[in-house]
């Protein structure tokens, strides 16, 4: 057994792992699209197990680049994906190994952040946290859904999208709808080829919709299979009127496949309460993804113009001090002058235990990344402290946020 980067001559026989790893989803027609099709994606970006007496593969992963919007400032980051080793050759630590390659990939990227959707537990042994939600949805009974009146029309019509054009139209209208998120994940036209070649049903697989009345669009949202249920995901819409026409068209979508019809919640949240009427229920607490940020310095000092803003809408948008931050095994100091993070310090190792505050290892991600606030972190975990003088204005660096990470490939 070698570890390798996957050549053309191997598909074939990552196509046919992928339907013993995932034999209730349809991944290996989503690999074959992240190698033809994915913007940012490359043959050395995928990482192998091969087997080279019987030529096949026994072990895959691979990286997706990709880039965040954190209050209008572009992060790169990468996402391990299609994780899976042949099951006669599980708990062998292959892609313990097959890690160690993705990670100096990473690096050569230079990605300050590194996310994966994966299964409890398993990626803290990599060094990961649960540190930025993923979806939260409700299961919509169809006989909740209200019917047309006798001689009502649907308000709107709903046109899938097919082509370049109306992708273009749809990225308009999710651009109103991230209008109310922190951070979301940058979809550009560069993605319509990866979207185009997808098949409602196919892991990753995604149709694309928007509502049009008088000639104008006035919201947008796509449908996604996800564990035998139908998604609509990424909902905008100019007026809550337009919820029902939505309802009644993908009721006859979720009916073709026999799946559950689901709803995420919305990012505009005045669409909520409609969802949680008429379920009579309310969107439960989402699971998450792991993080890992292979440099928090690096972080930091991305993610400046986003602490000075949030700084300028505060008391403190004039301070001159310094704050130290100490996550025990490293730490490091924040100085600001009239408001502006002038330095990033790294912190000696004397100096971690009179920091302003502390806190654990890769627990100091979820505050970084707005997962929880502070307040939260010191009531979960013991050893998380902060100086009462320093606490209110740590509050208004690092406050909790909203995200959304869909499309999640």
């Amino acid at each position: 057994m070698i570890i390798r980067n996957l050549k053309e001559s191997d598909i074939n026989s990552l196509l046919d792992l992928m339907k013993k790893v995932f034999p209730d989803i349809d991944v290996s027609s989503t690999a074959h699209r992240l190698i033809n099709y994915y913007p940012m994606f490359s043959l050395r970006d995928s990482i192998i197990v091969f087997d080279t007496i019987k030529n096949n593969v026994l072990a895959y992963l691979c990286l997706i680049r990709g880039v965040f919007v954190f209050n209008r400032i572009e992060i790169p980051f990468g996402q391990m994906e299609m994780v899976g080793t042949n099951p006669n050759f599980r708990h062998r630590g292959l892609i313990r190994e097959l890690n160690h390659i993705y990670e100096e990939l990473a690096s050569e990227y230079n990605l300050p952040i590194l996310i994966i959707h994966g299964i409890p537990y398993f990626y803290r042994q990599f060094k990961y946290e649960f540190a930025l939600p993923s979806e939260s949805s409700l299961v919509i009974a169809l006989e909740l859904i209200p019917p047309l009146k006798n001689g009502e029309f649907e308000p709107v019509t709903i046109e899938k999208v097919n082509d370049r054009n109306l992708f273009e139209s749809f990225l308009s209208c999710r651009e109103k709808r991230n209008s109310f998120l922190d951070l979301y994940r940058k979809v550009d036209i560069e993605h319509w080829d990866y979207i185009y070649h997808g098949k409602l049903g196919e892991a990753g697989g995604m149709d694309l919709y928007l509502l049009k009345k008088d000639g104008e669009f006035v919201g947008c949202f796509y449908l996604e299979v996800f564990f035998k249920t139908i998604q609509i995901r990424e909902l905008w819409l100019e007026s809550v009127h337009y919820i029902p026409s939505i309802l009644r068209f993908v009721m006859n979508i979720a009916r073709s496949f026999n799946f559950p019809l689901c709803v995420s919640r919305p990012a505009q949240e005045s669409l909520v309460p409609y969802f949680e009427r008429i379920t009579e229920t309310k969107f439960p607490i989402p699971y998450a993804f792991y993080v890992k940020i292979p440099s928090i310095k690096q972080l930091l000092i991305l993610i400046t113009p986003v602490l000075e803003t949030r700084l300028a809408a505060s008391e403190f948008k004039e301070i001159t001090d310094s704050i130290t931050l100490s996550c025990y095994t490293e730490g490091f100091t924040l100085n600001f002058e009239n408001g502006k993070l002038k330095e990033v310090e790294q912190l000696k190792k004397n100096e971690l235990g009179e920091s302003h505050i502390r806190i654990p290892p890769l627990i100091v991600y979820q505050l970084l990344l707005g997962y929880r606030t502070l307040n939260e972190l010191e009531e979960i975990y013991p050893d998380v402290s902060v100086n009462a003088l320093y606490k209110s204005f740590i509050q208004i660096l690092f406050p909790k946020i909203k995200t959304s990470i869909t499309p999640s490939l």
